[in-house]
């Protein structure tokens, strides 16, 4: 209701980001194009930049991978080369996130421009979320001991900020990096945690599936998986985060 040509774009921001984080990742996508949309109504450049990165982001979570190479090239073109290493760190750090399941090579190389230069800069949130989903894309590569080593670094990370919604988000990786090591029990605690009623983000879209492939593993390879999974679920945040890194600092 306020006056101005970008009135509402702020708010479809954040809309975009709570669907996300219940799970609702059409919604996400539907809320971040509103916003990119205000954005070019009202010429502002950076917002343009920023919201074409939100959005290919959210594109690659519904599956759309065309879009997302097609955003991100977009909004390469508009970056000034003067432009600040934090909105150049995003706009590679959603690349990454965005292609992360549709092209894991090119994503994998995004995501280390991106956390070179958040590092440049001090960008710790754009650091700690490229750093996740490099973990994730390390473990399903075969690299477990990197993944391993990379979940310690965001654990203590997001940790200091504070932030409990992406500590659950990085427990998903975390489960995943403990299946591949062996460690079936602590991955069964884990994933009783993660989908558990204390858990702070809905798991939706990919995660959802690999969390289920995840856990009929763990069935597979402990007999009495689901008693694991119960007590998982009953475990409060610091007692998650003590047997997760116990876990990983074994490799």
């Amino acid at each position: 209701e306020l006056p101005g040509p970008s009135a509402g774009r702020a708010a479809n921001e954040a809309w975009a980001d709570v669907a996300s984080f219940r799970g609702d990742n059409d919604e996400g996508f539907r809320r971040f194009d509103d916003a990119l949309a205000i954005a070019r109504d009202s010429g502002d450049r950076v917002r343009v930049v920023t919201n074409l990165a939100d959005s290919a982001a959210a594109a690659g979570y519904v599956g759309d991978h065309e879009t997302t190479r097609l955003r991100i090239a977009e909004a390469r073109s508009l970056l000034h080369p003067d432009a600040a290493p934090a909105l150049r760190a995003w706009v590679a750090y959603a690349e990454g996130e965005g292609l992360a399941d549709g092209d894991p090579d090119r994503a994998v190389e995004a995501l280390a421009e991106a956390i070179e230069l958040a590092r440049s800069c001090g960008a710790a949130f754009i650091l700690g979320v490229a750093g996740l989903t490099l973990a994730g894309l390390q473990v399903r590569r075969g690299d477990e001991r990197a993944a391993a080593r990379s979940m310690m670094e965001l654990i203590e990370h997001w940790q200091r900020a504070g932030a409990w919604v992406q500590l659950w988000i990085a427990m998903r990786t975390a489960v995943e990096i403990l299946v591949a090591l062996g460690d079936f029990e602590r991955a069964a605690l884990a994933l009783g945690a993660v989908l558990g009623p204390l858990s702070d983000a809905t798991v939706g879209g990919s995660d959802a599936v690999r969390l289920e492939s995840v856990r009929r593993i763990v069935k597979d390879g402990i007999a009495d998986a689901d008693d694991w999974f119960e007590r998982g679920a009953s475990l409060n945040r610091s007692e998650l985060l003590g047997l997760v890194s116990e876990g990983l600092r074994a490799v």
